[in-house]
């Protein structure tokens, strides 16, 4: 794999009590047995993703969300259900996890980089859940690796963009309608209202459940930030049976940061501009 695994060290040491697993449950090195379940930690640690996500979106768009409300009500009861399931081999990272999410909720200081345990997270759960890891390259203007179909139940897919490539992101889109009508729809809904689109996805991932769009297709709770040229990221989230669309919507000559919104809502009105989606950047598949 490509993402590299990066070991945190921590003062939290894993024991076995009576068939149980011991991890640090705050700050103050407390200590709460708990019984390992992978299932529910890969739940847990994806969901967690995708609220921390809704958050970064609805900041984007200009809301002025509660930071410490957000993570105390949304990210650490999470964070908190991911540790007190987490495999011993994670007990220091998950460890971690509550700490530094309690610390954001007391100070409302958002982390200022993103910890490596972070990914010594993902990167174990992408080799040891229980469903599809798919290793997805994400080029101009196309989604590489991606089957025509997948089994129902958890999908991982880890991102990586191509040094020379444009910024791209991953949208999941549960399709009720041809793609063609879906994407028509999406067109002419993005053209009205350029952040009705991102206001759906972020509820999707706060709620982690889908938002039906009522125009042919709804959005998955399953999305990638915008991922850097040279860069990976691993996402997941559980899929029904049904058919999918993977989409980046992001505009044409997205290749710095700060591009990404003006040409994000230059795409909406510029005929000049084009979606990398237009451009073909859309990959359609069947969940089984």
């Amino acid at each position: 794999m490509r993402l590299q695994r990066l070991a945190v060290a921590t003062v939290t040491i894993a024991s076995a009590v009576a068939g149980a697993t011991t991890v640090a449950a705050n700050a103050a090195g407390d200590t709460t047995p708990v019984t390992e379940d992978l299932d529910v930690a890969c739940d847990a640690w994806f969901r967690r993703e995708g609220v921390t996500q809704s958050f970064m979106l609805a900041q984007a768009f200009g809301e002025s969300p509660d930071i410490r409300a957000w993570y105390r009500d949304e990210v650490v009861p999470v964070t908190q259900l991911f540790a007190d399931h987490a495999p011993g081999e994670l007990t220091d990272e998950a460890a971690l996890a509550v700490t530094l999410t309690e610390e954001v909720a007391a100070t409302g200081m958002p982390l200022s980089v993103r910890p490596t345990a972070w990914d010594t997270i993902v990167g174990y759960l992408f080799d040891h859940c229980d469903g599809a890891a798919l290793e997805v390259t994400m080029s101009d203007y196309a989604f590489g690796g991606v089957p025509d179909s997948l089994p129902a139940g958890l999908v991982m897919f880890e991102l990586s963009v191509p040094a020379d490539a444009e910024w791209h992101e991953m949208v999941v889109l549960s399709l009720d309608a041809p793609i063609a009508d879906v994407l028509a729809n999406a067109a002419e809904a993005f053209s009205a209202d350029p952040t009705a689109g991102p206001r759906l996805l972020a509820d999707a991932l706060r709620q982690g459940e889908p938002v039906d769009t009522g125009s042919g297709y709804s959005i998955m709770p399953v999305y990638s930030l915008p991922v850097a040229p040279g860069r990976d990221v691993i996402i997941g989230g559980s899929f029904a049976p049904g058919e999918y669309a993977l989409v980046c919507g992001f505009g044409e000559g997205t290749s710095r940061p700060d591009l990404i919104i003006p040409r994000l809502l230059e795409a909406a009105t510029d005929p000049d501009v084009h979606s990398h989606a237009e451009l073909g950047m859309i990959h359609v598949f069947t969940v089984e």
